[in-house]
């Protein structure tokens, strides 16, 4: 049994000949953005210039395999957050200080921290506005 939007595709092509969706969102890309479906469709960059009704049906299938490609990919990445691409900061292993020696070491580690913490918050806020 077919769902509601199979029977709303139906009419709609039926009512304006050979509605699309597709069509529609393929017009309005750059050319940019059309290369990246025809690169992961497996098609040449030629293509980037054609417009929808210019696609056979076999190219038409491939462009269609490719956005699954696309969409498979970017459902892999799922919710990933601003700090998933941030490098770690590399801290100097703090050394063992004895109490009542010297301190110095220990306060540059402490530093390095606050800076590393005062540079993430900065591109967090940087990245929000």
């Amino acid at each position: 049994m077919a769902d509601h939007k199979k029977w709303l595709a139906t009419l709609r092509q039926q009512v304006t000949d050979h509605h699309s969706r597709a069509r529609d969102v393929w017009n309005g890309l750059t050319k940019e953005r059309r290369g990246v479906v025809l690169h992961a469709a497996g098609l040449g960059g030629r293509y980037c210039s054609y417009s929808w009704s210019e696609f056979d049906n076999r190219e038409l299938l491939r462009l269609k395999r490719g956005i699954q490609r696309l969409d498979a990919l970017v459902s892999a990445f799922g919710a990933i957050g601003d700090l998933d691409f941030v490098q770690p900061v590399k801290l100097a292993a703090p050394s063992a200080v004895k109490p009542g020696g010297d301190t110095s070491k220990a306060s540059d580690v402490v530093q390095a921290i606050l800076e590393a913490r005062a540079t993430l918050r900065n591109n967090v806020a940087e990245r929000r506005h």
